[in-house]
């Protein structure tokens, strides 16, 4: 399943989005993906998720695709583990160039 969230810009996306994605890993889902428009809204994304989370609770960490060999298989990356792939469009556009997908 996936959601998509098309607001305007300073609607709050960012924190709906990680509403989303921490109620579902008090459900006990333990990884997401987020994708995004632009690469530096990495470190916005990491904090939506502190904010959200509840007091004295550890955040979910945010694993930031950029920082991997992009010839990796995602399969071996941490994120698949427990945590949230941070991904821009176009990364995923790049890596499809390259044939790296």
């Amino acid at each position: 399943r996936g959601f998509l969230m098309g607001d305007g810009p300073g609607v709050g996306k960012g924190r709906q989005i990680a509403g989303i994605i921490l109620e579902n890993a008090m459900r006990g889902r333990r990884k997401a993906v987020w994708v995004s428009t632009s690469a530096d809204l990495w470190v916005d994304a990491q904090r939506d998720l502190t904010d959200v989370a509840p007091t004295g609770s550890a955040p979910l960490t945010v694993f930031d695709l950029r920082s991997y060999n992009p010839h990796a298989r995602l399969s071996t990356l941490p994120a698949l583990e427990a945590g949230v792939l941070f991904v821009s469009y176009a990364l995923l556009v790049r890596e499809a160039a390259e044939g790296t997908t």
